[in-house]
């Protein structure tokens, strides 16, 4: 990753719950006070480099917020789109991993064996 003086990451969902993960997120913002799988001992160490906000502390200025809608937009992709290719060679090896004894073999030249 380039090194920038200020970095800011952005997020509406939270890690994982794992510690190795927070401390390898945090290490991308300051290698100097944090490694990944270091146990972060106190809250204090947190406070210059991350800020949390909550939906309800951002209510409680008084702002609202808008009604989420999810609309559903029909796509219409040729099935030979170059775009699919990556999701079939995916689904391809899923199932090779689930059946390994009789699957599709991509090193193969896509013949089954």
């Amino acid at each position: 990753m380039p090194r920038f003086e200020h970095k800011v990451f952005l997020s509406a969902t939270p890690h994982n719950g794992y510690s190795n993960s927070f401390t390898a997120l945090l290490e991308l913002l300051d290698p100097q006070r944090f490694c990944r799988g270091v146990t972060i001992q106190s809250t204090q160490q947190l406070r210059s480099v991350l800020v949390r906000r909550l939906k309800r502390d951002l209510l409680s200025l008084g702002d609202s917020f808008p009604e989420r809608r999810v609309v559903s937009i029909p796509l219409e992709v040729p099935d030979d789109a170059p775009e699919l290719r990556p999701s079939d060679l995916l689904g391809q090896y899923r199932r090779l991993r689930e059946n390994p004894r009789g699957g599709f073999c991509p090193g193969a030249g896509g013949t089954t064996w």
